[in-house]
């Protein structure tokens, strides 16, 4: 998805703010330029961070021909929308019609992953495994669960051998599940994490495939351990660095019922 075009400022000091920006940097006892930055704003602004990036984005992130903030996108399209566009328009066109988070700049159903990741971020210590280490364990005889975050539709691309061998159990529960407690799926949480709460729990969700560089994060991953740890309790958890688009994609061969349902968004990605 392309971010709707922003106005950058590219800042250049010259030497003598530089000198006496450094100098009350050490007087203040600020640690990093970023940090010292927005504590600056904050004082000339009279404002709490959070309010002023939600200022900024509302008054930057803004439709040209409206002037209006973004509020929506079009995924047909692959354009932001805001209250003044014809969103009506889109959606009798069958278009797939999301909410537009403007600190993220990215679209969204139900709530932006990456804010649901920061509010979750510093609540517990999740620590993440590599594709290599999931493969090695996969391989071992350690008694693991590893819990399948990602949706039916993408699990239906390919998943994890459902028996690798004996003492591992893979669970396909989507993570919008461990919130709906009149579910079956959260139902299934609480008998898996009550029956075996001394095993090592491995969350994956699907992940974003790279052309280049290693494949990192996982939003989803990171939002659904933290909650088991919260929730219930579990102890020894981790999730997959990178999902299952960095482990399919280095192991193309470990995988049972590849393209079920027709499509494998990651193979089609690289080829």
């Amino acid at each position: 998805m392309a971010p709707p075009d922003k106005k950058r400022t590219s800042i250049a000091l010259d030497q003598e703010t530089k000198d006496v920006f450094d100098w009350s940097m050490q007087k203040n006892g600020a640690k990093n330029i970023s940090g010292y930055l927005r504590k600056l704003l904050e004082n000339k602004h009279g404002k709490p961070w959070d309010r002023l990036v939600e200022e900024a984005y509302n008054e930057t992130l803004v439709c040209e021909k409206h002037n209006q903030p973004y509020i929506a996108y079009c995924m047909d399209c692959d354009i932001a929308l805001c209250a003044g566009c014809n969103i009506k328009g889109h959606l009798e066109a069958g278009h797939d019609i999301q909410n537009f988070c403007r600190r993220h700049q990215i679209a969204y159903k139900e709530s932006c992953l990456l804010c649901e990741a920061d509010r979750w971020s510093g609540i517990a210590d999740i620590p993440t495994i590599k594709a290599p280490g999931l493969r090695s364990i996969l391989e071992s005889d350690e008694p693991i669960i590893i819990i399948d975050v990602r949706t039916e539709k993408e699990w239906e691309e390919g998943h994890l051998p459902t028996q690798c061998r004996p003492y591992k159990y893979l669970f396909n529960i989507p993570w919008y599940y461990f919130d709906l407690r009149e579910k079956d799926q959260y139902k299934t949480l609480e008998e898996i994490t009550g029956k075996h709460p001394d095993y090592r729990y491995l969350i994956m969700s699907q992940g974003q495939p790279k052309r280049e560089g290693t494949i990192t994060g996982s939003a989803r991953s990171l939002i659904s351990a933290v909650k088991l740890k919260v929730f219930f309790q579990v102890e020894h958890i981790e999730y997959v660095d990178g999902g299952w688009a960095a482990f399919h994609h280095a192991y193309p061969d470990i995988v049972e019922e590849h393209r079920a349902n027709g499509h494998c968004r990651i193979c089609e990605f690289y080829e």
